[in-house]
């Protein structure tokens, strides 16, 4: 990895399968009308578990359904939320995104 390697571009090579998989979340693989959606069981930021998170499996980008919640996702924001979000800091993340990348 360089260096002077930019967040984005580390974030861009994160699979998120993969990551989920390491993580220990609940998913099933779908097929979409953007490409193949990877659906979480329980939401990271409401904890609502109806199965109603979906991220697109390439770019990370993805949505919670449920009825309050209503949060959109990109892979920053649904790594950050599922290990733990506001208790660790961005420096912390940012180590744990460099670590699996």
């Amino acid at each position: 990895m360089r260096d002077q390697e930019s967040l984005a571009e580390i974030l861009d090579r994160i699979d998120m399968e993969y990551w989920l998989n390491r993580e220990g979340f609940e998913y099933k693989v779908t097929r979409g009308k953007n490409g193949i959606q990877l659906n979480v069981k329980e939401c990271p930021v409401c904890g609502n578990s109806s199965w109603k998170v979906y991220l697109n499996q390439d770019t990370g980008l993805g949505n919670c359904f449920h009825g309050d919640c209503e949060t959109k996702f990109s892979k920053w924001k649904f790594i950050k939320a599922g290990i733990g979000g506001n208790s660790l800091s961005n420096k912390e993340i940012v180590e744990h995104v460099k670590a699996i990348a």
